[in-house]
């Protein structure tokens, strides 16, 4: 009889002890299924996102590692339970066999415990060089932006129409505008009548487009440097310098004295290759791969120029002196396309302003295209169809 209660005792034990390991088994089940959807799910957005791959890589590795942790652990358990039910549980066989499973458990996983450590150690690693570099660039960039506000207070010009009142800071740079703009209008129309003079001469300049970037090319650099100043060649004999040369007599004739003698390379030479430096070093530094941190700090940049001095940056970025603003052109990625339209640097351009020759927003239709498809954003905020959608979401 007692012997049949040990028995029975024995069996309850069997039976609770099988119970338990099949409630983990089936928790930890539950809780592998619900880690590998996330998993799935980090690693597609991280397909779809494109950028700041580094640190999602080592999330999903880690989730990956853990994963097969939980499987291991899930075929230990059924091994177990495998052998609860038999009456070699506590036997000295038994117990062996548990203990080289252990020792095989402990070995298979603890590689995958060394690896998630190892994986976090150079994560951390990581994370505290890419935060100092943030530091030191940010340092870097608020030392740069410093002097950028200087060079605009710097800026103090007389309109050559109003020569009696001073212009300083951001007010100069709508004067700027307004004497590129007339020094423009005198070039395209110059352009316009040697080409209809000289039609074979001139075929190559002869389209609508080919005219206007002429056009931008000669009358930012007598803007620059002034009319007399400005070459593009030098090559005597070739169709450009005989345009080019035609042009700057017109222009002499028709443009005013003080505007022929104009020249404002003293003012804006090192204002624009400031501005370029302070973009690019956020560009090409390596302190992060992350594209949205660069374009953090690119905005801190964009949001100390007025509306006019982005309109001035376009107009040199159309010019001989600026082209590296827009090298390359039409690019389909948005990490492959140049300065100016991969960090939106000229988002606030105001649409309404009667823009010359080449309209921004024509400029970079293939690029607006790329923002659109890939994130659902424009490359200007200020057109026409942005406002519309703004007003739109104050309406809802």
């Amino acid at each position: 009889m007692n012997r049949l209660i040990t028995m029975c005792n024995v069996d309850l034990l069997q039976w609770t002890i099988a119970a338990v390991i099949v409630l983990i088994f089936v928790s930890i089940s539950v809780g592998t299924i619900f880690l590998m959807m996330y998993t799935y799910r980090k690693f597609r957005a991280m397909c779809e996102k494109k950028r700041g791959k580094g640190e999602d890589c080592i999330n999903i590795i880690t989730l990956i590692m853990c994963s097969l942790i939980v499987v291991a652990l899930i075929i230990f358990m059924v091994i177990i339970i495998i052998h609860a039910n038999t009456p070699l549980l506590f036997s000295d066989f038994t117990l062996k066999r548990f203990g080289l499973l252990g020792d095989y458990f402990g070995g298979f996983i603890g590689t995958f415990v060394a690896a998630i450590v190892a994986i976090y150690a150079i994560r951390t690693y990581k994370s505290e060089r890419e935060l100092q570099k943030e530091a030191s660039v940010s340092a870097m960039l608020s030392t740069m932006l410093e002097l950028h506000k200087q060079n605009v207070n710097e800026i103090e010009i007389t309109y050559y129409q109003t020569s009696t009142r001073k212009y300083k800071g951001r007010e100069a740079f709508i004067v700027l505008y307004k004497e590129l703009n007339e020094i423009y209008e005198v070039v395209i129309g110059a352009i316009n009548n040697i080409i209809l003079t000289a039609p074979q001469q001139y075929e190559q300049w002869s389209s609508d487009k080919n005219k206007k970037k002429l056009a931008h090319a000669l009358s930012y650099g007598y803007f620059f440097y002034g009319v007399e100043s400005y070459i593009i060649t030098r090559e005597a004999g070739t169709p450009l310098f005989q345009i080019c040369e035609e042009v700057r007599a017109i222009a002499s004739e028709l443009l005013p004295e003080k505007m022929r003698e104009l020249h404002r390379h003293s003012i804006l030479g090192h204002y624009f290759r400031h501005l370029f430096n302070m973009v690019n070093y956020i560009d090409t530094n390596n302190f992060t791969d992350n594209y949205e941190k660069k374009a953090f700090f690119v905005k801190l940049i964009r949001s100390q120029l007025s509306d006019y001095e982005q309109i001035l940056l376009y107009y040199n970025s159309l010019s001989t002196l600026g082209a590296n603003w827009n090298k390359p052109l039409r690019r389909n990625k948005i990490d492959e396309m140049n300065l100016i339209c991969k960090y939106k640097i000229l988002k606030n351009c105001p649409y309404y302003v009667d823009y010359l020759g080449i309209h921004p927003m024509e400029m970079y239709v293939a690029e607006e295209k790329v923002w659109q498809n890939e994130n659902g954003e424009l490359l200007f905020e200020t057109d026409p169809q942005g406002q519309l959608q703004a007003l739109d979401e104050i309406l809802k």
